[in-house]
Formats: structure tokens, C-alpha cells, sequence
């Protein structure tokens, strides 16, 4: 199995914070390209998320990743 690339960091810019699995749903919105980078363990033991997107102005077919 491959993995996809990672996306150049010019293309997707970072959502503030971190979060849980559990609400990657509500931010999710389609027809946008999402990057999610493990961000290590809550005090609880949840896994944590960065949440890279790509940017509202930037059309779906523009940018480097098709």
C-alpha cells in the first residue's frame, strides 16, 4: 500500500488546536483536501490531531495535489 504525499506546506494552511478523533467529522467539509497529523496523546490517553486544509479561496483543481 502507498501512501498519499504530503502536501507542500504552501498549499494547506493549519486549523488552530488540536483534536480528537471524534470531532475530525465536524470539521470536515467537502470537496476541500485535509491533511491529519498525529499529535500525540491527551491527558486521557485520547490521540491527538493537527488538521491541515486547504484554503477556501484555492479552488479544488488548483495547487500542486490533484
Amino acid at each position: 500500500m502507498t501512501l498519499p504525499p504530503v502536501p507542500p506546506p504552501d498549499l494547506l494552511k493549519r486549523l488552530p488546536g488540536y483534536y480528537r478523533r471524534w470531532e475530525l467529522t465536524e470539521l470536515v467539509i467537502p470537496d476541500r483536501y485535509y491533511f491529519f497529523e498525529s499529535a500525540g496523546l491527551h491527558g486521557d490517553g485520547e490521540p491527538l490531531f493537527a488538521v491541515y486544509v486547504q484554503p477556501a479561496d484555492l479552488a479544488p483543481g488548483e495547487g500542486r495535489l490533484q
